[in-house]
């Protein structure tokens, strides 16, 4: 430090004001903000393609796509240098164990093709959709930890922890009917008797990761 007084807990306890690394206990973890975070955000953006095949049957095309920037991620930037030794061994503050600093360099990103096909008849209608898609990102947690400790694999190079997201879902089948029950009648038993409809929906997907 500076040598300016500052707070420190531990055990859930606030303790004397220190002015210096070396009077804290040993092997302190530490939690700090990255002065240079960023406000995180999402870009999205779809085209879609629609095409009546017959009277009562629509056929629908769609790119659906959605990009994370700047995403929270906490990361140990006490971490020794990746090797056989000790994680300990090389620590660039010493007096310190784990520095977990919340910093906002994550990315993430979605792809995905979507097919859907309807059709109206009078009584009864059908509606089947399939989605092929590709989930990527750094950590799929929140704030972007690999076990809310900021254990990356390796915390010198977070890109390398990119990859198929813990929710990437590549198929998706969903199909759904809806018969509404030809039953008509007036005076008092029309509100018990009319607008009875009978429902069915499928879903098949391929498992999380």
């Amino acid at each position: 430090t500076n040598g300016s007084p500052f707070n420190y807990a531990s055990n859930g306890f606030v303790h004397t004001p220190a002015t210096s690394a070396s009077a804290l206990p040993p092997a302190l973890p530490v939690f700090a903000t990255d002065p240079r975070a960023r406000t995180p955000y999402s870009e999205q953006w779809h085209l879609t393609v629609q095409r009546q095949l017959l009277p009562d049957t629509t056929l629908s095309v769609a790119y659906v796509g959605t990009r994370g920037v700047h995403l929270d991620d906490l990361v140990d930037i006490n971490a020794g240098s990746p090797g056989t030794t000790s994680v300990a061994v090389g620590r660039p503050y010493p007096f310190f164990a784990q520095i977990y600093q919340l910093e906002t360099n994550e990315i993430s990103s979605y792809n995905g093709l979507q097919i859907t096909a309807e059709r109206r008849a009078r009584n009864l209608s059908f509606l089947a959709s399939y989605t092929y898609s590709h989930a990527l990102d750094e950590n799929t947690n929140s704030p972007g930890t690999n076990n809310a400790t900021g254990d990356a694999m390796n915390p010198h190079n977070l890109r390398a922890e990119y990859g198929n997201s813990d929710l990437n879902i590549p198929n998706r089948f969903v199909a759904s009917a809806n018969y509404q029950l030809p039953f008509k009648t007036s005076g008092k038993l029309k509100p018990a008797v009319d607008g009875w409809q009978v429902n069915a929906i499928l879903q098949y997907f391929d498992g999380l990761p």
